[in-house]
């Protein structure tokens, strides 16, 4: 309690004139209510001696003003009533003494330069007395420093204070209110009965949001369903209080704000228990706006899920119903269920789309899959992903065997077999040329992409990520464009076979010839080029100014560090390996690290241009894979004529022998430069089959022709300075 005005006139009247023959001023104070015995302390009157009286010492009291202390002013303060004079041994000191009486309610309305004569605020201040009877409560209630008294200001910082907020707030007052009591606690609602006045609470509830009533839970309610009217496109099955706008704006603020989360959810559960919201089965166009109750966000994605799992179609009206949730309160917190219906609704339109995977021409078909057939393999990845990232998937379980049946059996296995097909057009003798007009085949990059660069001595960045696909770097182009301020595009290569890492990273270097060694090591120019310091060598040997670094080691530096390592460098090969080395060991995460690379590259690419002004930086890949959940039957295995093999994979074989396998497809490796004398062949299973290697890691897998592991990508970046 603020008891600066009790002090300027309790000091006024001990200042005062003396009568003639009055040595001094005695003051007695009567605080019936005891509201001010603990601020006392804080009085500190000069030249004053405070002594407390009560019913059971005024003998002792007045012993001590009329022997012991005879000269000095006191003031004589009781917290008690003042009792009947012949019960009073102090009647006859009163008689003579000044009466000092404090009047609270104008007391408190000084303190905090409320009007003295607002009678509705002297109201409010009358009513909630005890309020201000406790210093925590008082203190602040002060801090909110409120410039312009109304008594319905005056009421929220009162409730304000007692939810011990930090400024007042009407709406976040209801908001601790309601959320103490959907939980089932009373604490804030009791202590605004005891210290303030709970009529004035309810009659603030009923002014600012048009709710008249006195039932926490129905208020709670009616404030839900008022906010869900607003979206929701049709007649509601419940009746509902119709508030006014203050209450929309309470309820919309509140779910939207993320620090208020968990007690929002709590009073939107507590609401959907009371409307039993869980029997609620409207369409979902009459709830696709919808966003008040998070039950309505799993009722809409269980609702699709359904739907698919039953083939019902209508893939487009669920991708619309999706995409308008997408800027709704709580589709953050259902993501990865809404992306696993999405991508298998996308996945479900393709299908319809393409039910043919043939062409014309083998080029056609290449065509088709860089600019179509890519969709299915990209989709499947984003479906698998999302499924993945449900912490309780359990319920998606049979979308995902449909979706697993669909990709494997009426996209993977057939596409395969029509690009076999196509490829079968190529071969003489059985033996397939390894070319196609008009597409660059990989072990043309360099000369091709960088090789232009390098001969106007103007400095190229060339990125490896392993087993980065097609349909990767289609998602990367289009982030880097969003991202960045660089010029994006993206190509594609005819990727060497066998589709593995050796050959593809030797593919991508600066060669005239490609041999293979006798434990199938990959040479150029007699330099083994597994492993970075040996593509170091090879990379100087065309260019002096050339450096050859793992991306690990560059995502650890800092723009000095960066600026001094490749300072001069002109030719720079970063090799980044996150898909791969997931897909080698632990196969069932190699779509998130597809996910990881995206954000690592975007990142790489970032501090290449601002750290080292990289004005030219190519993005490619080794190979690409294939990748599916589905376990591998054994029908889905080839046999394998491994005799005197030089290189064996689950995807291939490297041999000189005229192997006749069943099932298989023979490439003449005199492709490479290199080896056209070399009668080497690689031998592949048609399709997406296996051969029957021992081990772990047949889901994923690459080596093979199939165009996921051979349509290799490029993406040119043009970094703007």
């Amino acid at each position: 309690m603020n008891t600066e005005a009790v002090k300027k006139e309790l000091q006024t009247l001990f200042e005062r004139e003396l009568p003639w023959g009055v040595k001094r001023n005695i003051v007695f104070w009567y605080d019936d209510t005891g509201v001010y015995e603990e601020f006392l302390g804080e009085i500190g009157l000069s030249n004053v001696e405070i002594v407390k009286v009560y019913h059971n010492n005024t003998l002792e009291i007045k012993h001590h003003i009329e022997c012991e202390n005879t000269t000095e002013n006191v003031l004589i303060y009781s917290p008690e009533p003042r009792p009947d004079d012949f019960e009073n041994f102090l009647a006859d000191t009163i008689r003579y003494s000044k009466i000092y009486t404090a009047d609270e309610t104008t007391m408190i309305m000084t303190a905090y330069k409320m009007p003295i004569d607002d009678v509705a605020l002297r109201n409010a201040a009358e009513n909630n007395k005890l309020f201000f009877r406790n210093k925590e409560r008082e203190r602040r209630f002060a801090a909110y420093n409120i410039p312009v008294w109304t008594a319905e200001i005056f009421d929220i910082a009162v409730i304000s204070a007692l939810c011990k907020l930090p400024v007042p707030n009407a709406d976040n007052a209801v908001r601790a209110v309601l959320t103490e009591y959907v939980s089932g606690k009373t604490e804030l609602i009791a202590s605004i009965k005891k210290f303030a006045d709970i009529k004035r609470f309810y009659s603030l509830i009923k002014n600012r949001y048009g709710f008249a009533g006195e039932d926490l839970g129905e208020f709670a309610r009616a404030l839900l369903l008022t906010h869900f009217a607003h979206s929701y496109k049709a007649p509601l099955p419940w009746e509902y209080s119709n508030l006014n706008t203050n209450s929309y704006v309470l309820t919309d603020n509140f779910m939207k704000d993320m620090s208020a989360k968990t007690s929002y959810i709590k009073i939107a559960d507590y609401t959907a228990k009371m409307l039993n919201l869980s029997d609620f089965k409207p369409t979902l166009a009459k709830v696709k706006n919808a966003s008040t109750f998070p039950q309505i966000d799993d009722y809409i994605i269980a609702k699709i899920n359904d739907y698919l799992t039953q083939g019902a179609g209508e893939y487009k009206d669920y991708i619309s119903v999706i995409e308008a949730r997408r800027g709704l309160r709580f589709y953050d917190d259902y993501k990865a269920a809404y992306d696993t219906v999405y991508y298998a609704c996308e996945l479900g339109l393709l299908f319809e789309k393409h039910t043919d995977f043939g062409a014309k021409s083998i080029n056609a078909l290449w065509d088709k899959y860089k600019t179509e057939f890519y969709k299915f393999d990209y989709f499947y990845r984003k479906f698998v992903v999302a499924f993945d990232r449900i912490h309780d998937n359990e319920r998606f379980k049979t979308l995902s065997e449909n979706i697993e049946n669909a990709y494997n059996n009426h996209y993977l296995s057939e596409i395969s077999r029509k690009w076999a097909e196509m490829l079968d057009g190529n071969a003489e003798d059985g033996i397939i040329n390894w070319r196609l007009s008009d597409v660059t085949p990989q072990q043309d990059f360099y000369a091709e992409y960088v090789k232009p660069f390098v001969k106007k001595d103007e400095r190229i960045v060339v990125i490896v990520s392993d087993a980065f696909r097609y349909e990767s770097a289609v998602e990367l182009t289009a982030k880097l464009r969003s991202e960045t301020k660089a010029e994006c595009e993206l190509r594609e290569m005819f990727g060497a076979v066998p589709s593995y890492t050796a050959l593809g990273m030797a593919s991508l270097l600066p060669h005239d010839k490609i041999t293979v060694g006798s434990k199938a090591e990959i040479l150029i120019d007699g330099i083994n080029t597994a492993g970075t310091p040996n593509r170091e060598k090879i990379l100087q040997q065309v260019k002096p100014e050339s450096v050859a670094i793992q991306a690990d080691e560059i995502f650890a530096m800092k723009k000095a560090e960066m600026s001094e390592r490749f300072a001069g460098k002109k030719l720079i090969y970063i090799y980044h390996n996150t898909i791969d080395k997931h897909g080698e060991s632990s196969e069932s995460d190699v779509f998130e690290a597809t996910e990881k690379t995206f954000t690592e590259l975007s990142d790489l690419v970032r501090k290449l241009i601002n750290n080292i002004s990289a004005g030219n930086i190519l993005i490619t890949a080794d190979h690409g894979y294939i990748y599916r959940r589905q376990p591998i039957e054994v029908s889905d295995k080839t046999a394998k004529d491994t005799e005197k093999a030089l290189l064996i994979k689950r995807r291939a074989i490297l041999t000189a022998r005229d192997t006749q396998t069943q099932g298989t497809q023979k490439i003449a490796m005199s492709y490479i430069n290199g080896l056209s004398e070399s009668g080497l062949r690689a031998v592949v299973p048609r399709g997406v089959n296996l051969f029957p290697v021992q081990g772990s890691g047949a889901n994923y897998v690459h080596g093979g022709a199939a165009l996921q592991e051979v349509v290799v990508p490029v993406v040119r970046v043009r970094g703007k300075r």
